[in-house]
C-alpha cells in the first residue's frame, strides 16, 4: 500500500478552496453592483416622482401662490385663482395680495388650462354670467376686468367675457372705467352696460357663438335740479 502524500492533498484542497473564494468573491460583488445600480434607479425615479417641475422664483418680484380651488357649477371643472402676495386688496388671510390669473381643471381626466397667456395683467373685478331656467341657475360665462400695460405704457382696463371653463373668450372693449350691469334675458344674448372715458355702452354679446354683436354709445340726460 502506497504511503499518502499530505503534502500534495494540501495543495490539492488549496487550489480548490481558491477556486472556490474567488467565485464567492466573483458573485457577491456581482450582486453588490446589481444591487446598487437597481437601488440608485428606484431613488432617481422616486425623485422625478416626488418632485414636480416647478417655475423658478424671479428675484426681486412678489411671490405667487395658487389658491383653493372651487367647482364651477354645472361642469367637471374646477378653478383656482394665482395671487400675487404683495400690494393690492386684502385677501382673507389679511395679507395683501393681487389675482394674477386663474387656472382651471377638468377633475375627469386631470387637464388643465389658464385663463391668461401669461400672468403680467391684474384681474380687477369679475362677474359671474347666468340664466334661470326652471329655478336652476345655468353658468354661461364670466366677465373680467384685466388691466394690462397699454400702447402709451399706462395701465389699461380691458372688458374680457369668457366661458364658464375659460376656454374661450373675447375681448368687448378696451380702456373701460367700470361695469354698470349685466343682464341675460336668453342663452344667446347677454347685455353689458359698461362705462369708457367717451361714455355710456351697451354691449350685446352672444355667450354661446361668443362672438360680440353690437356695441351702442348711449348719453344719459339728467333732470334738472331746482
Amino acid at each position: 500500500m502506497r504511503a499518502i502524500s499530505w503534502a500534495k492533498v494540501f495543495r490539492v484542497v488549496w487550489r480548490v478552496n481558491a477556486v472556490g473564494i474567488f467565485l464567492v468573491v466573483v458573485l457577491a460583488v456581482v450582486g453588490l453592483s446589481a444591487t446598487l445600480l437597481s437601488e440608485l434607479f428606484r431613488s432617481s425615479h422616486r425623485a422625478q416622482v416626488a418632485t414636480p417641475e416647478a417655475a423658478p422664483q424671479e428675484a426681486g418680484k412678489p411671490e405667487l401662490r395658487l389658491g383653493n380651488f372651487m367647482a364651477i357649477e354645472g361642469t367637471q371643472v374646477a378653478r383656482a385663482e394665482l395671487m400675487e402676495l404683495g400690494e393690492g386688496s386684502f385677501s382673507l388671510k389679511g395679507s395683501r395680495s393681487t389675482s394674477r390669473n386663474i387656472l382651471f381643471v377638468d377633475t375627469s381626466d386631470g387637464n388643465s388650462w389658464w385663463l391668461l397667456p401669461h400672468s403680467d395683467s391684474v384681474i380687477a373685478g369679475e362677474q359671474e354670467v347666468a340664466m334661470v331656467e326652471n329655478g336652476t341657475s345655468i353658468p354661461l360665462g364670466r366677465l373680467y376686468s384685466i388691466e394690462s400695460e397699454g400702447p402709451d405704457r399706462k395701465p389699461q382696463t380691458a372688458l374680457v367675457f369668457a366661458d364658464a371653463k375659460g376656454t374661450r373668450q373675447i375681448t368687448l372693449a378696451k380702456g373701460i372705467v367700470e361695469i354698470g350691469g349685466v343682464f341675460t334675458p336668453s342663452r344667446e344674448e347677454t347685455r353689458v352696460l359698461y362705462r369708457d372715458p367717451t361714455g355710456n355702452h351697451l354691449a350685446v354679446v352672444n355667450p354661446t357663438e361668443m362672438k360680440l354683436l353690437r356695441d351702442t354709445k348711449w348719453a344719459i340726460t339728467f333732470p334738472p335740479r331746482k
